[in-house]
Order: structure tokens, then C-alpha cells, then sequence
């Protein structure tokens, strides 16, 4: 009976440092996020998608108020410090054409959600 409990206990805590940890890495990237857009004017798109078993892709896409990319970032590092890092062969391109030019074509479910979320802000109607 006591092992039962001790194993329980266990993975109890195992659940929970998982837990914690995903979730002091979430509000570092919620950080860095408003980090890179506080002094933007224009529109933010973010997107994660699958790219291998084990690996996200999280991506992050600053245009200007015509969609022109100004600021294309790609999460790095899977530990409690995450960091992004510019994506510069996207900066210059208009968001709708930007999908054929990206280089990695594992980003491309990532680079979709966002582009789509930045559409969705610029045909949004104004407060």
C-alpha cells in the first residue's frame, strides 16, 4: 500500500513540474512577444505548428499597415529560455506572397496561421 502511495506521489510530481515548467516557458515567450511589438505600429500574427514528433515551429510576423513584413521571428530554444531569432530573408515581402518565398517548408502551417490572423486584423472594421 505504501509503495502504491509513494509511486502516485511520484508521478503526481512529475505532472506538476511538467506543469510548471511549460508554463514559466509560455510567459517567457508571452514576454518576448510584447517585447518585439511594444513600439510596432501595424499588425501582429503569430503561428505554431508540428514539425517533427517531438519539435513545435513558433513563429512570429510584424507588417506594416499595407502587409509588408517588417519583423519575422522564429522561437528558438526548448529550455526555460527561450529566444527568438529574425527570420531576415523574409523582411521586404508582402505577407501575400510571402509563403513562396520561405526557405523552410516545415514553417509553412506556422506562417498560414499567422498570415491568416494578420488578414483578419486588416479586414477587421475599425473601433
Amino acid at each position: 500500500m505504501l509503495n502504491a502511495l509513494i509511486t502516485i506521489a511520484f508521478f503526481i510530481l512529475v505532472w506538476l513540474a511538467g506543469t510548471f515548467t511549460q508554463y514559466r516557458y509560455w510567459k517567457r515567450v508571452r514576454v518576448l512577444i510584447h517585447e518585439r511589438a511594444r513600439d510596432h505600429e501595424g499588425y501582429l500574427g503569430t503561428g505554431m505548428c508540428k514539425v517533427s514528433f517531438s519539435r513545435k515551429a513558433f513563429v512570429m510576423i510584424l507588417t506594416d499597415h499595407d502587409g509588408v513584413i517588417n519583423g519575422c521571428y522564429e522561437l528558438k530554444g526548448l529550455s526555460l529560455k527561450p529566444e527568438f531569432s529574425e527570420m531576415s530573408e523574409m523582411l521586404g515581402l508582402n505577407i501575400e506572397t510571402a509563403l513562396d518565398h520561405l526557405a523552410n517548408e516545415s514553417y509553412h502551417d506556422a506562417f498560414a496561421q499567422a498570415i491568416r490572423v494578420i488578414d483578419r486584423s486588416m479586414t477587421a472594421p475599425a473601433a
